[in-house]
C-alpha cells in the first residue's frame, strides 16, 4: 500500500478506530517502511504540552467582571459626552436662529 494512504490512516490506527483488516495492513506496512515507522514513532513523542499549557492563564471571572465594568463605564461616559455636545450645539443653533430672526 502507498505511504500516503498509511500516513492518512495512522491517526485512526493510533486511536484504535480501524477495522482488524486495516490494522493488519498498517502494521505490515510499518514493519517494512522505515519512513512511516519514524512518523508513527514521532506521534508518541512528548511535545511539551505542560509548557504550552503553563503559558495560558486560567480564566478568572473576577478579571472578566472588572473588564466588563471598565468598558461599561467607558461607553457610558462616551454616550453622555456625545449627548452633552449634541445638546450644546442644538441650543447654540436655536439661540443663533432666534437672534437673527429679530
Amino acid at each position: 500500500m502507498k505511504c500516503s494512504v498509511i500516513r492518512d490512516l495512522l491517526p485512526l490506527y493510533e486511536e484504535k478506530l480501524c477495522r482488524a483488516e486495516t490494522v493488519k495492513i498498517v502494521e505490515e506496512h510499518l514493519k517494512n517502511c522505515s519512513e512511516c515507522k519514524i512518523l508513527y514513532d514521532d506521534m508518541h513523542e512528548d511535545i511539551g504540552l505542560k509548557e504550552v499549557v503553563g503559558l495560558v492563564e486560567p480564566v478568572d471571572s473576577y478579571k472578566i467582571d472588572i473588564e466588563h465594568e471598565f468598558w461599561m463605564k467607558y461607553y457610558g461616559n462616551l454616550i453622555l459626552r456625545s449627548v452633552a455636545i449634541f445638546l450644546m450645539v442644538y441650543i447654540i443653533t436655536i439661540s443663533i436662529g432666534m437672534i437673527f430672526k429679530m
